[in-house]
């Protein structure tokens, strides 16, 4: 009887030995052609693993793949929807009997993401058996569906994805605009796929780095306005810019909170945000209001304004930014200074270079028709000595 047992508890043994050690003895190698196979059938896409495939239990679960590519069929386009070097991810292996997934580390070397939207409305990475799929969801009874997806949302938690040299672009045809980030290097933290979310790094926008921090509270409704604290760096460190509000989504994307910014050199940050800076604007200032930005406009209120030691409260309203609206920009601007403006200090700095540029442009080539309204008060005005008021 004992004899018995003992063989049974070795079978048992040796089983779940080897549904534990087997995945990482399999050369998952040879089926590379099966499940690229079966990823293209599910997608529309065409996937290419041009390098390893490594699959393991013990320690703890962990996948790898090396250079992997997504690619639009040649029908739509051929275009490379996604590509990376490698991706690697590490799963807490106690957790699963608990059924919890926490996700200890994923890892994203030089991945390549393409996005956007076509001339027609649709996504860029859009398949016909995508669209299928998204179309058979919509008659799913949407109660049951969303009760399941946020079970699985609270279950995953993400102690550590790590991207590395990553690229993102966002091309829109409809607009005619395109946007890109490249050498991405991002660490990114979320107790759920819910959030809270915590994501530091760096990123380079327009040849110029940017350091940002961003903390975000729980997602608990994707049509709520979640609260958002961002710390963002730029032009060298020389300009800071801080925001702590809200973002929503619904019904349209929507920003609203205490935004401050803060620049050694007003020039260099214009630089740094559109390419193109002013010297005689080369200046410090530092400036902090409520924001609230929208899908079209822009207001700055409550806001306080030291520009080269210049002083002055007001606000700034801004509405008709799409170029395509066919409606001139209306822009009302009002700045209050209690105490005297030294006008001197504003003043650009004196330049031996005649082809330096004034304060003033010579001419001014502006991306659209607008309205300006200014309301300008201040108590007295220096220059050069004398005061006036």
């Amino acid at each position: 009887m004992k004899k018995s047992i003992s063989i049974v508890f070795l079978f048992v043994f040796l089983a779940v030995g080897g549904l534990i050690l087997g995945p990482s003895m399999i050369d998952w190698n040879k089926y590379k052609p099966e499940i690229v196979s079966r990823l293209q059938v599910m997608t529309g896409h065409e996937f290419t693993i041009a390098g390893n495939i490594e699959l393991a239990i013990v320690p703890m679960p962990r996948l790898e793949i090396e250079s992997l590519s997504v690619v639009m069929p040649a029908t739509l386009g051929g275009a490379t929807v996604v590509s990376l070097d490698k991706a690697a991810v590490d799963i807490e292996l106690m957790p699963l009997l608990k059924k919890q997934v926490v996700v200890k580390s994923v890892e994203l070397v030089k991945p390549i993401f393409n996005l956007g939207m076509k001339a027609d409305g649709t996504a860029v990475w859009m398949t016909p058996e995508l669209q299928k799929k998204i179309d058979a969801s919509k008659v799913i009874p949407s109660q049951p569906k969303r009760d399941l997806g946020s079970n699985l949302g609270e279950a995953i938690a993400l102690n550590e994805v790590k991207i590395t040299d990553g690229v993102f672009s966002y091309s829109d045809a409809v607009k005619g605009n395109k946007t890109s980030l490249d050498k991405i290097d991002l660490d990114i933290q979320g107790d759920s796929l819910f959030g809270p979310y915590k994501v530091t790094g760096q990123v380079n926008y327009q040849g110029q780095p940017v350091k940002l921090s961003v903390k975000t509270s729980k997602i608990t409704d994707m049509a709520a306005a979640i609260p958002v604290q961002a710390d963002i760096q730029l032009a060298g460190d020389g300009t800071n810019v801080t925001y702590s509000g809200v973002v929503a989504t619904k019904p349209t994307f929507e920003l609203q909170g205490e935004t401050t910014v803060k620049s050694a050199n007003l020039s260099d940050a214009l630089k740094a945000v559109t390419g193109t800076g002013n010297p005689a604007l080369a200046k410090p200032v530092n400036v902090t209001g409520i924001m609230t930005f929208g899908n079209d406009s822009v207001d700055y209120k409550n806001m306080a304004l030291n520009f080269a030691g210049a002083e002055a409260t007001g606000g700034v309203s801004i509405k008709g930014l799409k170029k395509d609206s066919g409606k001139p920009m209306d822009i009302v601007l009002t700045l209050k200074a209690d105490k005297p403006t030294k006008l001197d200090a504003l003043m650009p700095a004196k330049s031996t270079d005649k082809k330096a540029v004034g304060f003033i442009p010579q001419t001014i080539v502006l991306p659209m028709d607008l309205r300006l309204k200014a309301d300008i008060t201040a108590a007295a005005v220096e220059f050069k000595g004398a005061a006036f008021s």
